[in-house]
């Protein structure tokens, strides 16, 4: 992903946000048109990125410091799927996902839609990322290739929280290695693993448009051994253990 530039005069903190989430979606070209399936696959970058933009705050300018956490970048021969975990000073972490087709085009790749264009270099299982146009010095964007959701979180993991109702409930939850996440009992949440992150949405707002950007709220997960924690900013942390598996698991 490029590197934000600081923005010519002051903007508000509501029109700031638009341009940056834009901004942070740079994507993938490929200046080898004949292997494009080289670049296909899942590509991770877990090295925060942290920009500060000047806005205009309630009380005057104000600096608006934000960071891209983490970044994923799902490729097929025609699709790019970009997700990536990003706060800021005046939020918490949230997911943004990010589909859109792309095209080959004069030996670099084109999201459909926009003028952006991109090159890759890639070696072995790293890519590297260069905007077309960008300033002399600015430094490209690295991702390696993804090897999955980690061993250590992959299993099944149970709880028991309550309810607003008062009612103690037992909640068990089982990551898959491709990041999917299987949840007993069913609810309206969506779970989804991203790196070290649980990314939660409600069922009903999976179905959006192609284009779109989807947030997801999202949280770190700590494992430690056969337990898991999953902080929260109030304090009302989820605290899970490792089910222990049964004869043939």
């Amino acid at each position: 992903m490029p590197n934000l530039r600081r923005p010519r005069g002051r903007v508000s903190a509501s029109r700031a946000t638009a341009p940056l989430i834009f901004a942070l979606l740079a994507l993938f070209a490929c200046a080898d048109t004949t292997q494009p399936a080289g670049i296909q696959g899942t590509w991770v970058n877990g090295d925060p990125v942290t920009t500060e933009v000047e806005v205009n705050g309630p009380d005057g300018p104000e600096v608006l410091t934000t960071t891209v956490l983490y970044r994923q970048v799902e490729i097929t021969d025609s699709t790019l799927v970009d997700t990536f975990v990003h706060e800021s000073s005046t939020s918490g972490p949230t997911a943004y996902v990010f589909t859109r087709p792309y095209r080959l085009e004069d030996g670099l790749l084109a999201l459909e839609g926009d003028a952006v264009r991109f090159e890759v270099d890639l070696e072995d299982d790293t890519l590297t990322v260069r905007q077309v146009g960008m300033p002399d010095g600015a430094p490209p964007t690295s991702y390696v290739r993804g090897s999955g959701v980690s061993p250590d979180l992959v299993g099944s993991w149970v709880s028991r929280v309550t309810d607003r109702a008062g009612i103690v409930v037992g909640i068990r939850i089982i990551v898959h290695p491709d990041g999917t996440v299987t949840e007993s009992p069913d609810g309206d949440v969506a779970f989804t693993v991203l790196g070290p992150y649980l990314l939660t949405e409600n069922r009903r707002d999976r179905v959006y448009a192609e284009g779109e950007i989807v947030t997801r709220r999202a949280r770190r997960i700590e494992v430690d051994g056969d337990r898991l924690r999953i902080p929260e900013p109030d304090g009302d942390d989820l605290s899970m253990v490792r089910e222990p598996r049964g004869p043939g698991q």
